[in-house]
């Protein structure tokens, strides 16, 4: 499974990928919601058009961030019409 970490804080982002690779998980992680929309996107950039095939199996996401917070990034991956299995937000 390809998980993709949106998460601003670095513990939380080692604790959290640990237990994610120990189950078996390939994690990629960013530092807010706009690096995530960066990665999902055609052309790279944010507002972009989001990829058909993503190559990631879930989008977990913090809520507070900065440079596009855990709502934002749930909203425009909805208005989006992102095609994963879900957005999941802790």
């Amino acid at each position: 499974m390809r998980i993709l970490l949106a998460e601003d804080g670095p513990d939380h982002v080692g604790h959290i990928a640990f237990h994610l690779e120990r189950a078996g998980a390939l994690v990629t992680s960013v530092a807010n919601g706009r690096k995530a929309l960066e990665l999902l996107t055609v052309d790279g950039i944010a507002r972009g058009s989001l990829r058909a095939l993503s190559g990631f199996d879930l989008v977990r996401t913090d809520m507070p961030m900065s440079e596009r917070d855990g709502y934002e990034l749930a909203r425009q991956l909805r208005v989006g019409a992102y095609r994963g299995p879900g957005v999941g937000a802790a």
